[in-house]
């Protein structure tokens, strides 16, 4: 692999276990059943590296995307400036994938038993054609992931005004609202199922707003799509 230096590659045995492990701690690398994680073994690269080495390079292609399998990471960008950690579960990379972008920030180990998964573009696509099964499990946990991201950067570089209206709310409370507001016109579409609804509940945000608060103002760049929980809303044209 030439995008590491110092690594220890799994065997197949500790990379099955590390894989399906994963999946009780991740908040979206989950899903696959025993033939499906035995599959995707065969087509990822499973390294322990120590603390130190570098995962993920600033302003190298994105020629891979890594699941943390075990330890923890250190993310810096401007090559020194710390701006988060990962965690077992957490997915990296993903948004070079698909945006096509050279690497925003480096990624560094900063665990002795870091264990990733790292898994090529070429090898993404060949599992895509082979299992599309599997393929849009993966495409659907990618995206989610790298959609979760954006949110947070869209938060973080919110104005304060706008942050103000966040308020912090667990999964089952949101679960809660968006079923209730979806069982009055469907808004959320026939069909959809509790899971579903789940799944909605740990991506978004809640947002409050008292009467008479500009939600949207004409010309604001979109970044959010709004569903309706409680009360109502005016819109209005022009300014009229």
């Amino acid at each position: 692999m030439d995008y590491l230096e110092n690594y220890v590659v799994c065997t197949e045995e500790e990379a099955s276990r590390y894989l399906r492990g994963c999946q009780n701690t991740s908040k979206f690398w989950r899903g696959f059943d025993d033939h499906d994680v035995q599959t995707l073994v065969q087509r990822m690269d499973f390294v322990r590296v120590k603390s130190g080495e570098t995962i993920i390079h600033e302003d190298d292609p994105g020629h891979f995307v890594a699941v943390l399998l075990n330890g923890s990471c250190t993310i810096y960008a401007k090559k020194s400036i710390k701006v988060g950690t990962i965690h077992k579960g957490d997915i990296v990379g993903e948004n070079s994938l698909f945006e096509g972008d050279r690497r925003t920030a480096s990624v560094v180990s900063s665990s002795n038993s870091t264990v990733l998964a790292l898994w090529k573009t070429r090898d993404i696509v060949d599992t895509y054609l082979n299992f599309p099964e599997i393929g849009l499990k993966v495409v659907r946990i990618l995206a989610c992931s790298g959609m979760s991201k954006l949110t947070q950067r869209c938060l973080l570089n919110s104005p304060k005004e706008e942050l103000s209206h966040v308020r912090t709310c667990s999964v089952s409370r949101m679960s809660r609202y968006l079923n209730d507001a979806h069982q009055v016109n469907k808004g959320l579409g026939e069909g959809i199922s509790d899971k579903e609804l789940d799944f909605l509940a740990k991506r978004v945000t809640l947002l409050i707003y008292e009467e008479g608060s500009q939600i949207i103002s004409e010309g604001m760049i979109a970044n959010y799509v709004f569903f309706i929980l409680e009360g109502s809303v005016v819109a209005k044209v022009g300014g009229a």
